[in-house]
């Protein structure tokens, strides 16, 4: 569960286990997390899939070392 501004809100929608709530609206997370209590993610094991292939600390780094070598010319390995 969490609310629409914070920045990592994609893994959740990207992975199904996890809904985004208007911010501020308390009525409506309590009503997301009610309805994820009661029947819980059948997605677990595509969502550890998904983590490990697109957002391991491999491929952070990799995203790193992409970042520096564009604006830099460092290479970071």
């Amino acid at each position: 569960m969490s609310e629409a501004q914070i920045p990592t809100n994609e893994l959740l929608t990207e992975t199904r286990l996890g809904r985004v709530a208007r911010p501020g609206d308390d009525d409506q997370i309590v009503s997301l997390l009610l309805e994820e209590v009661e029947s819980p993610s059948e997605h677990r094991s595509n969502a550890m899939k998904i983590m490990a292939e697109r957002h391991s600390w491999d491929q952070r780094a990799a995203q790193y070392d992409a970042f520096f070598r564009f604006e830099f010319g460092i290479e970071c390995r």
